[in-house]
């Protein structure tokens, strides 16, 4: 339920990003240019995002597979790349 509720609310944004939506287009004009031009708290937003999406799928195959101990070491070891997000 959570990764569909989350797929639900991001994935029209996260397609702009990829698949020359608004997003995309807006952040590879620069002016005089076509060039990337990402802010740098806007790739580590993705960067986390999706490092999330990672951390939550594999809690919920151990879910899946009932290994309450594997799910709650993943947890555990995702603090490592960003304690202040989970």
């Amino acid at each position: 339920r959570l990764l569909n509720g989350l797929h639900g609310r991001t994935w029209e944004t996260m397609c702009a990003y990829a698949h020359t939506g608004g997003q995309q287009v807006q952040r590879w004009n620069t002016g005089d240019r076509i060039e990337p031009n990402y802010d740098a708290s806007e790739i580590k937003e993705v960067l986390t995002f999706t490092s999330m999406i990672v951390v939550l799928s594999a809690m919920s195959v151990a879910a899946l597979a009932k290994n309450d101990e594997l799910a709650r070491m993943i947890f555990d070891k995702s603090g490592m790349y960003y304690p202040n997000e989970v």
